[in-house]
């Protein structure tokens, strides 16, 4: 038995749909609008599309004079609501017993979009409820009934779609990456990836390789304004230890202006290396006068590091790695579906996920 305090796991069985299925047409459902209005403030949930397990809708709020700017509606748990993070009197979106899934929001002061998926619970309608007591909208409910799952379109069984997914996975590229000094005494590195594998994928169409922001980046465009700084300016900073050297790259390719991507489009077999140079990043100017060492203290010694990968015969792949970039020392690490992991010089580089040809 399971204690009245502790949380049960969830079983495969219990699970409820997150995504649009990508086997099927949704059907547009005839329900509401759905709309709430007070005298400074209007929401309305539109724009119902529904699949066989679950609804995909729009939820608008605008407002003449109330900042919607930190307003959260959604709960991330409907069935055991916690509000102690929240304002009291805020807007609260839900639905009785299932999840309210965000698959896409934007926001301003003074509106509010929030694109959401919604699964039908086990049995019986889907249940939706609002309320923002602190404007005067008092609690209400909507439903979307069951049976209107009737009217999606079902095209294709769903593991025709996973079949291919997973063989696309197993298809996956791997790519040593190597950075070292770019000479001695200079503070430039160089960047070396080869794609080590699967034996089945002997060369790409086309290799992107692009610099993410670390964990520090979060730049607030109205403070940055406020401060009389330029936000464009944070915007396209790079904030890594290093970024690619602007204009630079191998063969045609060339960084971008602001050393974030270099994208490599000629036909590249399999084995063949290409180099990139890597330079510092400088503080900017919004920084107050930060020291080039402060900066670099606060950078680290790690490039989170993406890879956009094709072939024209396997779709793209996006991967993924933090590679070390500690000055004055050769490293490599290894790239692939599954993440990334460091390779201990004169190791042997082999990968455990490569398929048989």
């Amino acid at each position: 038995m399971t204690s009245s305090g502790a949380k049960r796991r969830p079983r495969k069985v219990d699970r409820l749909p997150e995504f649009p299925p990508d086997n099927e047409l949704p059907a547009s459902l005839d329900v509401g609008p759905f709309i709430w209005r007070s005298a400074d403030v209007g929401i309305t949930a539109t724009g119902f599309l529904v699949y066989s397990t679950a609804v995909a809708f729009t939820l608008v709020a605008l407002s003449k004079g109330v900042s919607l700017q930190d307003e959260d509606p959604i709960a991330e748990s409907p069935i055991d609501w916690d509000s102690s993070h929240r304002v009291a009197g805020s807007l609260r979106f839900g639905a009785h017993g299932v999840p309210v899934t965000f698959h896409g929001a934007s926001r301003g002061e003074n509106s509010l979009k929030i694109d959401a998926w919604t699964p039908f619970p086990p049995d019986g309608d889907l249940v939706f409820y609002l309320e923002w007591p602190a404007e005067g909208i008092e609690y209400s409910e909507f439903r979307v009934p069951r049976s209107a799952a009737a009217k999606a379109v079902v095209l294709w069984p769903p593991e025709l779609l996973a079949d291919r997914h997973r063989r696309h996975v197993e298809l996956a590229p791997g790519f040593l990456v190597q950075v070292e000094p770019w000479a001695e005494g200079s503070d430039l590195m160089r960047l070396r990836i080869v794609q080590q594998g699967p034996p089945s994928i002997d060369h790409l169409h086309s290799l992107a390789l692009s610099i993410c922001n670390d964990d520090s980046y979060w730049p607030n465009e109205r403070n940055v304004i406020a401060n009389g700084h330029n936000y464009d300016e944070v915007r396209n900073q790079v904030w890594a230890p290093y970024r690619f050297t602007p204009g630079t790259g191998p063969g045609e390719a060339r960084a971008d202006l602001h050393g974030r991507e270099t994208a490599y489009e000629a036909p590249l077999p399999a084995g063949e290396e290409l180099a990139f140079q890597l330079e510092p990043t400088r503080p900017g100017t919004w920084t107050g006068g930060m020291t080039q060492e402060e900066w670099q203290r606060q950078r680290g010694n790690v490039i989170r590091l993406a890879i956009t990968a094709t072939n024209p015969d396997h779709g793209t792949w996006h991967l993924g790695g933090k590679i070390n970039v500690a000055a004055g020392a050769a490293l490599s690490t290894f790239v692939n579906e599954s993440g990334s992991r460091s390779v201990p010089p004169g190791a042997p580089v082999t990968d455990p996920d490569t398929p048989a040809p």
